[in-house]
């Protein structure tokens, strides 16, 4: 990033996956760039956003809409979603 755009990198945000934590860790270190780690909210929210994605597609699919209707799809798909009982609810 630092060759494309001609400016140093001071602060790495990243996932809080322990695999790779260190690694990323030890390279702020060497180079003096910040590191940061987000909290485990960040990927509940990409599943969320994954599985409401495959619900619009499936209706998408299943009723044999073009690529138009995305926004209406999304809409709906979390409509469903929300009305559904959790185990958390």
């Amino acid at each position: 990033m630092e060759k494309q755009t001609g400016r140093k990198i001071k602060e790495l945000q990243i996932d809080n996956v322990e695999k790779y934590k260190n690694q990323f860790l030890q390279f702020g270190q060497n180079n003096g760039i910040g590191t940061h780690f987000t909290n485990g909210i960040y990927g509940l929210a990409k599943k969320i956003n994954r599985f409401l994605l495959e619900k619009a597609r499936c209706l998408l699919s299943n009723v044999r809409l073009d690529k138009s209707f995305w926004a209406e799809a999304i809409v709906y798909a979390s409509y469903l979603i929300n009305g559904l009982s959790s185990i958390a609810i």
